[in-house]
């Protein structure tokens, strides 16, 4: 026998459904406990109010609201940033999760989870396992700021490193190129998928972002940074990320 729906369970069912959509794709993409500083990242196609979200560490909570906003809003962007500070982070060793609410023993509740040292404190990892998104007993070693590689679906420790070095072409599928590289003064962006680039930033070797543009951008100027290595984020409206290195000579 067929299970009929009424018209409001579908509605429910249908609202239940886009909203998880929508919220899984909020996550952080920078931890950095020494300096107490998390960036959360919106990788969905929509903006989303992250205002009453809960982070958890040590099983000690804070609503985002409560924290101190570098750059960035709590009404975040499809693409964007949020960089929050006064998180009471520990440095040694510790675990931070993201909530959507208040229930922090729900795996549908949470939507993002790392942790790093060497344990030995009582946190939400089993939260984490239950849900799939991290690995029972697993610790981002050495000291942070630890960056999320990932696409925005990919979870685990594999996808988070103590350093933006060895960054790769994540959801592109190698269709971006980035060209002269090394350069001297500038750089020119090639896209070749059939996503169109909606957001372009530039970071320094410890990931902070010092160049930002939101409108398609074909070339970058490079001619008033000092010689190194940078790294761009290219962001489509698809939701695909790519990452590529810079050396500036």
């Amino acid at each position: 026998m067929k299970k009929k729906y009424t018209f409001a369970t579908l509605l429910l069912i249908l609202f239940f459904f886009f909203s998880t959509t929508i919220n899984s794709q909020i996550r952080f993409t920078k931890v950095d406990p020494v300096t107490d500083v998390i960036t959360i990242h919106n990788y969905g196609s929509t903006s989303v109010d992250i205002s009453n979200y809960q982070i958890c560490r040590r099983r000690v909570y804070k609503t985002l609201n409560l924290l101190t906003i570098n750059s960035g809003s709590l009404t975040l962007q499809a693409g964007s940033d949020v960089v929050l500070s006064s998180t009471a982070l520990d440095a040694t060793s510790s675990d931070l999760g993201l909530y959507l609410d208040s229930n922090f023993t729900s795996p549908s509740s949470m939507l993002d989870y790392l942790q790093w040292g060497t344990g030995g404190f009582s946190g939400r990892e089993s939260v984490a396992v239950a849900k799939g998104i991290w690995t029972s007993g697993t610790f981002l070693g050495s000291t942070g700021p630890y960056f999320y590689n990932g696409n925005g679906t990919q979870n685990g420790m594999s996808f988070w490193s103590n350093t933006v070095l060895g960054i790769k072409d994540i959801a592109f599928g190698n269709q971006t190129y980035i060209y002269p590289n090394p350069t001297k003064n500038s750089i020119n962006i090639k896209n070749g998928s059939n996503q169109k680039i909606i957001r372009t930033e530039l970071f320094d070797i410890l990931g902070k972002q010092i160049i930002l543009n939101r409108n398609l951008v074909n070339s970058i100027s490079l001619s008033k940074l000092s010689s190194g290595i940078y790294y761009i984020r290219l962001t489509g409206n698809l939701g695909a990320v790519s990452y590529k290195k810079i050396i500036k000579n």
